[in-house]
């Protein structure tokens, strides 16, 4: 298996999969994620919203853009 596919668990040290959700040995969550990895899952983490947003806003804006010309 490739080695860069594969990482220790942080709680018992058990080489598992870096995509696992969940150690099938000792059951820590996310066993291979380090501080660095769960900063960046934050920081992307409302990225969604913004999205969402800004979309309803733009819309908004046409809409009433295009009663105001009528």
């Amino acid at each position: 298996m490739n080695e860069d596919l594969l990482g220790q668990c942080r709680t018992c040290g058990r080489q598992v999969s870096r995509k696992t959700l969940e150690c099938p040995q000792c059951g820590e969550p996310r066993p291979t994620m380090t501080e660095e990895g769960n900063e960046k899952k934050k920081r992307y983490e409302y990225r969604p919203i913004f999205n969402i947003i800004i979309t309803i806003g733009l819309l908004v804006i046409g809409f009433l853009g295009l009663i105001c010309s009528v």
